[in-house]
This record gives C-alpha cells, sequence and structure tokens, in this order.
C-alpha cells in the first residue's frame, strides 16, 4: 500500500444533499467515504465540502461534476476555496504533524475520516472569512458616507444589507464548525 496521500478539499457550495446520492457503496458513514472512479476516495460534507485522497485532477473535477445536482448555491469552479495536506503512514512516527506534512499510525479509515473532518472544516472557515472579507470592503465606504452626511436613504439599507450577511455568514460558521 502506497506510504503518501494526498489530501484536497474545496468548497463546493453552501449545502451537499448527501441524501441524494445511493450509500450503498459507502466505506464509510459520518461523515460519508466513497470510492471515487479512476481511484481514490472522497469524504462528503453537509455542509457543502469535499475532501479527496489520492484523486487525480481530472478524476476530482469528474466526481464534482457527477454531485452538481445535489449542491446549493455551488460556488463557480474557479472561484473554490481549496486546501491540501500531504499525508504519510508511517506506524513508527505513529499520529503526529511535522513540517507541514500529517502522519499517520496506519491507513485506517476513521484516522481518514478524522483528517478529512478537520481539512473540511479548515478550508470552510477559509471561506467564511473570505466571505466576510468582501462584505467589510463594501460596507467601508456605505459606513463613511453615513458618518459623514449623517443621512441614511438607500445607503443605509445596503449597509444594514451588507451587515445582515456578515450576521449570517457568522451564524452559518457556528453551525458548522
Amino acid at each position: 500500500m502506497n506510504d503518501r496521500l494526498r489530501a484536497n478539499a474545496a468548497v463546493i457550495g453552501d449545502r451537499l444533499n448527501l441524501r441524494g446520492l445511493s450509500q450503498e457503496a459507502s466505506l464509510a458513514q459520518n461523515p460519508l467515504v466513497v470510492e471515487v472512479p479512476d481511484g481514490g476516495v472522497a469524504t462528503l460534507f453537509r455542509f457543502g465540502v469535499v475532501v479527496f485522497f489520492d484523486v487525480a485532477p481530472a478524476a476530482r473535477s469528474a466526481f464534482l461534476d457527477s454531485l452538481e445536482h445535489l449542491v446549493s448555491d455551488a460556488v463557480p469552479r474557479v472561484d473554490l476555496e481549496r486546501d491540501e495536506l500531504e499525508i504519510r503512514v508511517d506506524a513508527q512516527r505513529g499520529d503526529m504533524v511535522d513540517k507541514g506534512v500529517l502522519y499517520l499510525a496506519d491507513r485506517d479509515i476513521g484516522r481518514l475520516q478524522l483528517t478529512a473532518d478537520i481539512l473540511a472544516k479548515s478550508v470552510l472557515l477559509s471561506s467564511y472569512e473570505v466571505r466576510i472579507g468582501s462584505a467589510f470592503e463594501r460596507i467601508d465606504p456605505l459606513a463613511r458616507e453615513l458618518q459623514e452626511s449623517g443621512r441614511g436613504g438607500r445607503q443605509a439599507r445596503d449597509l444594514i444589507r451588507h451587515i445582515g450577511e456578515i450576521m449570517l455568514v457568522q451564524h452559518l460558521s457556528l453551525i458548522h464548525i
């Protein structure tokens, strides 16, 4: 068995409807782990993240294509928030992180699920940070104008809308993380 793995995580949308998948061929549940055609496995999270282990780029793309009908508020592929992790299986070193490499004592499915869970939440938090940062960039000029003019009008409504967006993202982060 290969002693090296490459893990790739991506936020593909706001939700992934796992009920729409046939789970008969799953390798594990909670989180759901399935084999990917052409090799490797994918771990799927209802909060819109997929973590791949040893899946070639073309196979990842094809697998993501097969999930499109199950994704709510899909993120365009070019804008996907991604993370990558090198994993080495080494019983002598056990479970540890050293110089950016995760070492696992074995390739047990439970260890892969735990690794996927951590990687999924990391990439999800990163995407939330980007969304909140973008909303703050839109709020800044509106807030400055409101402060200077002292009047609301249309700009105040836009400001409230952007604040609502930030509150929603913060709420989602509390639910999923």
